[in-house]
Parts: structure tokens; sequence; C-alpha cells
């Protein structure tokens, strides 16, 4: 089967984005590149829907990669918790956190791989020391009461990561 140039397939997939697409146009536009009227518009209908297909697999790969970064947060945020909660300051422990920290946010974040583990190990480290305070002179707690020292060891972690992604990834990109 027949191809259309390559600027005119990018032509004809910008205009879709900007929505400034005639289906009548294009046919036309077609046409004067040597195309009958079937033709044309047997290769303007397998563009349209091989440019769907690439928006529909885009889409499912940030899905996926939003739900991975999610998991992989997760997983640094639940390990640190329970170090803090149960380790009674165990050094081994905090190591330990630490690795799971930098092993989530490496797997988790492959784009931006050094933001993503400095921010979590940021809030691994901090997890003990936030935790250790807000339970001091306490015996017993809920659990949902966790979501505080959670808040305060691993916003200022992930604001890192935010900011280093933001600025340090925005300058190799340039």
């Amino acid at each position: 089967m027949e191809q259309l140039p390559y600027h005119h397939k990018e032509d004809i997939k910008k205009r879709l984005q900007e929505g400034t697409f005639s289906e009548v146009d294009e046919i036309s536009k077609i046409m004067q590149l040597g195309h009958d009227e079937t033709m044309a518009v047997n290769l303007l209908t397998t563009l349209i829907k091989e440019y769907k297909q690439e928006l529909y697999f885009n889409l499912k790969e940030e899905k996926e990669k939003e739900e991975k970064g999610n998991i992989a947060t997760t997983v640094a945020v639940v390990s640190s918790l329970l170090v803090a909660v149960m380790g009674q300051n165990n050094v081994l422990l905090l190591l330990l956190s630490i690795v799971v920290a930098v092993g989530a946010g490496y797997i988790g974040f492959p784009d931006k791989p050094i933001a993503a583990i400095v921010g979590f190990v940021t809030g691994a480290i901090l997890m003990p020391v936030v935790v250790g305070f807000y339970l001091s002179g306490r015996s017993s707690f809920f659990t949902l009461e966790m979501i505080i020292p959670m808040a305060l060891s691993f916003g200022p972690g992930l604001l890192i990561k935010y900011l280093i992604s933001r600025y340090f990834y925005n300058d190799l990109n340039d």
C-alpha cells in the first residue's frame, strides 16, 4: 500500500492536535499528490487510526509509569514507617530502610532517578527522628495518627524530589 510523505503525515497529526483538521481539505491535499479519491480516503483513514493508536499507547505508558511511581512511593514510606515504629533506633534497620528508599526511587522513577532517590532517602532518614519526637512520652497511639509523622518526614522529602526534578532535569533537557 502506498504511503504519504513523512512531512505530510506530521502536518496532519499537527492539525489533529490543534483542532484545525478538516477531512475534506486533507483528502483534497492527498489527491493533489496524485492519488485518486478512494486511495486518499484510505490513506487518511489509516493515518488517523495509527495516530489514535499512538496516542492510546502513549497514554497507557504514562499511566503505567504513574502507577509504578505511586507503588514506589508507598513502598518507601511504609518501609520507613515500619522501621521507625518497630526498629527501636536500630541502625541496621535504618540502613535497610534507606536501601529500600534508594531501590524504590531508582525503580519507580527511571526517568528522574536522582531526584527520587534523594527525596526518598531524605524521608527515610527523617522518619525515625520525627516518629521518635512524635511518640516520645506516649505508651500508645492510634494507627491513623502515623499520618502526621509520615507527612512531616516525607513532605520535605517529596518537596526535595520535586525541586530537583523540576530544576535539575529541566536544565539537562534545554
